[in-house]
């Protein structure tokens, strides 16, 4: 009797019954398109993070204590061994995409041709697993990503952010659109400090000096492992613009092969860390216990690992 009461009020008014119908609807349809858009936006950010850090991080022991300031120091000497011993073990071959090793430093950056500065975090990546790891798309959005492309058969060239272009006063050079330039009134800088500093010759790693004369070229310099200052020469490949102003306006992507040299000079060349992309995010857990019990199966606890989650986001289907 009930149901068939409300039924016939339904008719009753059907005006006021058809504006609260479809009230409900729109709103039903609201919800489901924001919890679409949420949800796709954490895909989003989950496929960049994955695409540029992987899931998972090998970093020295105690580097996440007493490293971070000061990566150089807590290099893992014999990372290609790692490498190995991660892409040989059978069940984690089974889930990872690309292992490959990485090295971060921060130092000061200054283009030579107005004496402009400006400090820099800066990451070596090897190119051909960088182009790797930016093919992993799990969730179908990653053709839509802009990502970092290195160029694997030049040592020297690197890829800058939009911001730190600006600040280093490239902006006519590179051709960018939209790019302010300083106040006439500001007043110019002397002749660098990191010019006048004595550096190494790495000419078998910068290349004739023709070439070197096409595009613009930055210093970069860093401590080396030993405390003494270290310049490169870096040519800027490519700017990109990143997703937040403080990382845009100091990022820089650079070879392994140079942050290395920037970093360690003729000594032993270490990595930061080593990277672990997985094929599926949800394969987290079983990647960090089957690492954790391999390197204490193999590797001596003074040299062996912190394995830290690089993925800020975990998402599922």
């Amino acid at each position: 009797m009930m149901f068939k009461i409300a039924f016939r009020s339904i008719f009753r008014n059907a005006r006021r019954s058809l504006t609260t119908a479809l009230t409900i609807a729109v709103g039903m349809a609201a919800m489901l398109v924001f919890a679409a858009y949420a949800l796709y936006d954490v895909y989003i950010l989950q496929t960049a993070a994955v695409e540029r850090g992987g899931h998972l991080t090998v970093f020295s022991k105690g580097y996440f204590d007493f490293g971070s300031g000061d990566p150089s120091i807590w290099g893992i000497a014999d990372y290609a061994d790692i490498v190995r011993l991660i892409g040989s073990d059978p069940v984690l071959a089974r889930m990872t995409a690309v292992v490959t090793p990485v090295q971060f430093l921060g130092g000061i950056a200054e283009n030579p041709e107005n004496s402009g500065s400006r400090t820099l975090f800066a990451t070596g990546f090897v190119p051909a697993d960088a182009a790797r790891m930016e093919r992993w798309n799990e969730y179908g959005i990653g053709a839509e990503l802009e990502n970092t492309e290195l160029d694997a058969n030049d040592v020297t060239s690197g890829v800058i952010g939009f911001g730190f272009a600006r600040y280093l006063g490239l902006c006519d050079r590179l051709h960018l659109a939209g790019c302010p330039k300083p106040p006439k009134d500001i007043p110019t800088r002397g002749n660098g400090d990191v010019a006048s500093l004595p550096h190494q010759d790495f000419s078998a790693l910068t290349g004739p000096v023709g070439a070197r004369a096409a595009v613009p070229r930055i210093n970069l310099m860093a401590a080396t492992s030993g405390g003494a200052p270290n310049i490169v020469a870096m040519k800027v490949g490519r700017v990109e613009k990143q997703s937040g102003k403080e990382m845009d306006d100091g990022y820089v992507a650079m070879n392994l092969a140079l942050a290395q040299q920037l970093v360690y000079g003729r000594g032993e060349h270490k990595a930061t860390g080593i990277i672990l992309q997985l094929h599926r995010t949800e394969d987290i857990p079983i990647a960090r216990t089957r690492l954790a019990a391999l390197f204490a199966a193999k590797i001596s606890i003074s040299k062996c690992a912190t394995i830290r989650k690089s993925t800020p986001i975990t998402a599922r289907r």
